[in-house]
């Protein structure tokens, strides 16, 4: 849901968190005030796995790209090798 969010959004510094939530509460059938802490754990949790860059602030406030590297590195897979006959 987050990842679909910044890609959609496309802003060039990266989607702050607000911009995240409104996207959230618009598209999907979910409470952004009952629920923003689910958002904020979503956040941090990409950030560590290196699926989102932080570019501005500190902890889930600021503003997030998804990281081009890492993404590249996942479509990558290895050929299944023909057995030989």
């Amino acid at each position: 849901m987050v990842t679909t969010a910044v890609t959609t959004l496309k802003e060039r510094n990266g989607s702050s968190l607000a911009a995240i939530k409104k996207f959230c509460a618009a598209n999907y059938k979910f409470d952004v005030e009952k629920k923003a802490f689910v958002l904020r754990r979503a956040v941090k949790t990409l950030v560590e796995k290196g699926t989102l860059i932080q570019t501005k602030g500190k902890g889930a406030s600021g503003s997030f790209k998804l990281n081009v590297a890492a993404k590249k590195a996942a479509v990558k897979k290895p050929k299944a090798k023909k057995p030989a006959a």
